[in-house]
């Protein structure tokens, strides 16, 4: 059996539009994939505890927002998803910038970058979990290393957004800030504004 990468975007999206909690649209999103192709490392994924993240992203992007406040002019923030050097090492992680211009049909305002924070960039135990995990699947691979870390940082992120965040930190002087998740080199998914 194999992977269909349109079932999957629309299991990643219908999961994200029902507002569930990120730990249970993460396992509803597991379960997905695990049905379609039984794999040995479904369940290790199933156990990745994404409730102690979501308070870690939360405090992180407080953190950016009180040391680095959002200027006035910025509508859109982008978190990234990218390999970072960490010694010799490349470790799965994030950033954020925001824009002074938003589009939902397309990321190149994200290429426009105004707000650049200090400290911007995290690293993910989680997403370091994701990609061990699937790292020995020479099959699969490639595929599971793009939807899985974006499913899971939309899930992440939007439930941060929804129920942690201090909101009055980011919408000093305006009542939204759109906010997208994606890989810089490929796709991306808009997640809940701020608001």
């Amino acid at each position: 059996m194999k992977f269909s990468h349109k079932r999957s975007w629309t299991c990643m999206e219908k999961t994200l539009a029902a507002k569930l909690p990120a730990q249970e649209a993460w396992n509803k999103f597991i379960d997905y994939h695990e049905k379609s192709v039984p794999k040995p490392y479904w369940a290790s994924l199933k156990k990745i505890n994404v409730k102690k993240e979501v308070a870690e992203l939360a405090t992180w992007m407080q953190a950016l927002a009180t040391n680095s406040p959002i200027p006035t002019r910025t509508v859109a923030l982008w978190i990234g998803i990218l390999m970072l050097q960490v010694g010799k090492k490349e470790r799965p992680g994030i950033y954020l910038i925001g824009a002074n211009s938003y589009s939902d049909k397309d990321h190149d305002w994200a290429c426009n970058a105004k707000y650049l924070p200090e400290n911007r960039y995290a690293l993910s135990r989680n997403l370091k979990k994701i990609e061990t995990a699937i790292s020995k699947d020479k099959v699969d691979n490639l595929f599971l290393g793009w939807i899985l870390p974006l499913a899971y940082c939309a899930f992440l992120l939007d439930e941060t957004i929804r129920t942690k965040l201090d909101k009055k930190l980011f919408l000093k002087r305006k009542k939204k800030l759109h906010v997208t998740v994606g890989h810089d080199d490929g796709d991306y998914v808009n997640v809940s504004p701020i608001e």
